[in-house]
């Protein structure tokens, strides 16, 4: 699967649980290595507070992984997606700003341009070589209608376009979207979501796939695909509702557990 591959071979960007060994002090005086090829982003707890970084690292399977006088610290908790080689730093829970992470000429990882959100996005993901495609929902049917779409430069780190005018009414039915994933394929963007209430978080509606089609680039909803055959389409904030194949085939996985929610 070339997205797969991509991430594993070319720097990965996601939150990953790692298990941090004791350092000495001399650690702190090292030259740091930047490592290939994973870039990873490392929440780092010390007496209940998370300090978040993203470094690099040559191995998954063996060695330490840890932020020791090396790496990018974060302004907070952060999401992260991958466009070309360039990682997007993407503020979350209440951070509306995000910023390119890139490696220089000596494989060092450096921030590359940044840019803001009216909102924190409900979903992130690359569409074309050259173009990321980002949504913002509102948080309620009290705070809006419509749905935001921003198109992103991934060489320039920079909004190039945003469209408001697409009405959310739809999506809306039965309860409120959260989104789980996002796929280009030709002229159409698929969006999975599922029904969950803005409110209690609950999600009722556990025996429907929820997939929006819109037309790109105009961003006009064109239907609503439903299927019984599996429950919703990802899980909440981890935008792993599809995966689209090197034949641009694309593939809905539903995770339905307790663990996940629902």
């Amino acid at each position: 699967m070339k997205t797969l591959h991509t991430l594993l071979i070319v720097c990965i960007a996601g939150t990953l649980a790692v298990g941090l060994s004791s350092c000495e002090k001399e650690n702190f005086d090292n030259p740091e290595t930047p490592n290939l090829p994973y870039a990873l982003s490392l929440g780092v707890t010390s007496s209940g507070v998370t300090t978040y970084y993203v470094v690099t690292a040559d191995n998954l399977m063996s060695g330490t992984i840890n932020a020791v006088g090396k790496g990018l610290e974060q302004n907070g908790y952060r999401d992260y997606e991958q466009g070309g080689k360039t990682i997007f730093s993407i503020g979350g829970l209440g951070v509306t700003s995000a910023t390119g992470i890139v490696r220089d000429n000596g494989g060092y990882l450096t921030e590359k341009g940044d840019f803001v959100f009216n909102n924190s996005l409900n979903a992130f993901t690359q569409i074309d070589p050259q173009t990321m495609l980002g949504i913002e929902l509102p948080s309620n049917k009290e705070s809006g209608d419509k749905i935001t779409f921003y198109t992103v430069d991934i060489n320039s780190i920079s909004i190039t376009n945003k469209t408001t005018h697409t009405p959310i009414a739809a999506m809306s039915l039965p309860e409120w979207p959260s989104i789980t994933g996002m796929c280009r394929s030709e002229d159409n963007i698929y969006v999975t979501y599922f029904p969950m209430s803005p409110t209690t978080y609950q999600t009722p509606f556990t025996d429907t796939t929820y997939v929006a089609v819109f037309s790109y680039p105009d961003m006009n909803l064109k239907t609503i695909m439903k299927d019984t055959r599996t429950g919703p389409a990802g899980s909440w904030g981890a935008f792993n509702g599809m995966i689209q194949v090197e034949s641009g085939d694309m593939y809905i996985m539903s995770s339905s557990a307790l663990s996940n929610g629902y």
